[in-house]
């Protein structure tokens, strides 16, 4: 199973189970299940992975005290202990 931007993982399923799909329309609605779920799974990783990185993100960039934006690396100047935007700083 392969979803953008997510490792692949296998999905192993009886082989009795996928067998016994090809006739049986209840093996067929199981299969289906188990694969709805494994994706939504899937899917929900991801975008787990995803609020983390943002938040990482955001934890790790400085926050202007005047204006309460994120500072850019190039954008800063540090004076009295405290990390401004250039454009922000008043002396």
């Amino acid at each position: 199973m392969e979803i953008p931007r997510d490792v692949a993982k296998d999905l192993v399923l009886p082989k009795t189970l996928v067998d016994h799909a090809r006739s049986d329309p209840s093996s067929v609605k199981s299969v289906r299940n188990v694969l709805r779920s494994d994706i939504l799974v899937a899917r929900s990783r991801r975008s787990l992975g995803d609020s983390d990185d943002a938040l990482q993100a955001a934890r790790d960039a400085p926050v202007c005290p005047q204006c309460a934006q994120p500072i850019r690396r190039g954008e800063s100047m540090f004076q009295h202990e405290q990390i401004f935007h250039i454009v922000c700083h008043r002396p």
